[in-house]
């Protein structure tokens, strides 16, 4: 999923989503800050903020909504890895 930069900055049924800085972003998905500037970088990651200061935010909303979407691409990623274990232990 690419990334994509958003300028709302809410849901308007649900109200607005709590935002997070990229350090906050990381810790919450489990990943690096350095990971999420990548990702800005190539345009891959999670929607995110860009205020006219610069400065990058996250929406939980949006980080939950990549996370259900790569966590099934995720699994495969491991289930493969635990595949070849097995292989190679009947190997």
């Amino acid at each position: 999923m690419a990334a994509r930069l958003c300028v709302a900055t809410g849901d308007r049924d649900r109200g607005p989503s709590p935002e997070m800085n990229t350090v906050e972003a990381a810790e919450y998905l489990g990943r690096t800050p350095r990971t999420l500037a990548q990702w800005r970088h190539y345009r891959e990651g999670p929607t995110y903020l860009k205020g006219a200061n610069g400065r990058v935010t996250y929406r939980q909303d949006d980080l939950d909504e990549w996370k259900r979407h790569t966590a099934p691409a995720e699994a495969l990623v491991h289930l493969s890895e635990a595949d070849r274990l097995v292989i190679d232990a009947l190997g």
